[in-house]
């Protein structure tokens, strides 16, 4: 009963203060992870990075829901600007997105066919 109180609590407080400050309550991920370089990373250094990369995505996705929800629950009388900025954030999160993973596919080819990961073909001599 007593958490039921707090979250209603919390509730009344953060739509009192008006809705961008709600919405600031969207965490947008920070720090990507680091993509390995395909031609001099190891089998390890990949091994790291894609979870990392796995957790980042999904961070950015929660991130993402989190702005639709928001957008969603926009009280009457909202900005239409303030819409728009939230809606620019999704977006720009999705597009990094994107992005890192496209950079991580990208270099798990170069490792695949010059890197290490090339070595370790059956064709390749040992």
């Amino acid at each position: 009963m007593y958490a039921m109180r707090r979250l209603v609590s919390a509730v009344a407080v953060l739509t009192s203060v008006g809705f961008p400050a709600f919405a600031d309550g969207c965490a947008r991920p920070s720090s990507p992870p680091t993509v390995p370089d395909g031609a001099t990373a190891t089998v390890a250094q990949f091994k790291t990075a894609h979870p990392a990369l796995e957790a980042y995505v999904h961070a950015i996705d929660a991130y993402r829901a989190c702005i639709a929800l928001m957008i969603k629950q926009a009280p009457n009388g909202t900005k239409p600007d303030d819409i728009k900025k939230m809606q620019d954030a999704s977006a720009a999160a999705l597009d990094e997105s994107k992005t890192l993973s496209d950079a991580y596919l990208a270099q798990v080819k170069i490792f695949k066919t010059t890197g290490q990961g090339h070595s370790m073909s059956p064709s390749a001599p040992h």
